[in-house]
């Protein structure tokens, strides 16, 4: 793929994800401009596959942090951050991700 194609696509399949997250409480404002980044990074430089893991992975571990929400409220109360993911989570999860893309 031409390089700046793979720019191209990697910020649109990124953006349209990330606004569905962002939509779904999944991500926060910064969450969602860094998730639009590091997804538009891995496209870019390791094509598909990699963006399909990549997504593949942020969309399991959502589901599996929702997964008996309600048995879970006291240790959430406890550490107060929640499910969406924030600017230095995604940072810190896809930072290898994108380096090795």
């Amino acid at each position: 793929m031409i390089p700046q194609l793979g720019v191209l696509v990697g910020l649109v399949a990124s953006l349209v994800l990330a606004i569905y997250a962002f939509q779904k409480r999944q991500l926060t404002e910064s969450g969602t401009v860094a998730a639009m980044f590091v997804g538009m990074t891995v496209y870019a430089f390791g094509g598909w596959q990699f963006f399909l893991l990549l997504v593949s992975f942020f969309f399991s571990s959502s589901v599996l942090t929702r997964f008996k929400a309600k048995s879970k409220e006291s240790v959430y109360e406890e550490f107060a951050k929640g499910g969406e993911r924030d600017f230095w989570q995604v940072a810190a999860n896809g930072v290898l991700p994108a380096a090795f893309s």
